[in-house]
């Protein structure tokens, strides 16, 4: 049987750009999560990265991200 992996790609991120009912979530998440995030002391790159991009937004769309996907798909013919 064969397995297919399963990979992830970052995205960006501006709750200016959403609409409706997506709009009225991420913004009350951006609120108690980012309120939460920038009380906390000992944050990671990580988790400074998360509160930048909630609070003014970010894109973390990379082309060498695809690395892995691409090296995947050329070894299926192997």
């Amino acid at each position: 049987s064969s397995s297919i992996p399963v990979f992830t790609l970052q995205g960006g991120f501006d709750v200016k750009k959403l609409h409706g009912i997506y709009k009225i979530m991420m913004t009350i998440m951006v609120k108690t999560a980012g309120k939460g995030l920038a009380n906390k002391q000992d944050r990671t790159q990580e988790e400074d990265q998360m509160l930048e991009m909630m609070l003014h937004g970010g894109k973390y769309v990379d082309e060498k991200n695809l690395k892995a996907i691409l090296d995947w798909y050329g070894k299926r013919g192997e």
